[in-house]
C-alpha cells in the first residue's frame, strides 16, 4: 500500500533551502566585512585593495591578521568646528590667543572666558 501524498524527500528540501540561506547570509557578511577592512585600510593610509584581498581570500582570519596588523590613524590633521587645520597651524594660533588652549574653539577678541567651554583665556 502507498501513500499518494507522501514526499521521502521533502526534508531535504527543507534542509536544503536552510544551507542556501546560510551560504548567503555568509557571503553577505563576508563581502560587508571586506568593505570596512577596505575603508579602514584607505583611511590609514594602508594599501586598501590588498587589503581588500586578503579578507575577501582569507575570510574572517585575513580580517583578525588586519586589526593585528594595522596602523594607527594619521594625525596630521585635527578637525575643529567642522573644518581641517594644520596642526602647526593650530600651534601658530594658539599662542597668538585666538583659539582656545583647552577645546580649540575661537575665542572673541576680548573675551576673558571661552564661549563654548568655560576655560579662562
Amino acid at each position: 500500500m502507498t501513500f499518494p501524498y507522501y514526499d521521502p524527500f521533502g526534508a531535504f528540501g527543507a534542509i536544503f533551502g536552510i544551507i542556501i540561506i546560510a551560504v548567503i547570509a555568509s557571503c553577505v557578511i563576508q563581502i560587508a566585512i571586506a568593505v570596512w577592512v577596505y575603508n579602514d585600510a584607505k583611511k590609514r593610509n594602508m594599501e586598501p585593495a590588498m587589503w581588500l584581498a586578503i579578507t575577501l581570500l582569507a575570510g574572517c582570519i585575513g580580517c583578525i591578521i588586519y586589526l593585528v596588523v594595522r596602523d594607527p590613524i594619521p594625525t596630521d590633521t585635527i578637525p575643529i568646528d567642522k573644518k581641517a587645520y594644520d596642526t602647526q597651524d593650530i600651534g601658530a594660533k594658539l599662542e597668538t590667543g585666538t583659539f582656545c588652549s583647552n577645546c580649540g574653539s575661537e575665542i572673541p577678541a576680548g573675551a576673558k572666558f571661552c564661549p563654548s567651554c568655560g576655560n579662562p583665556r
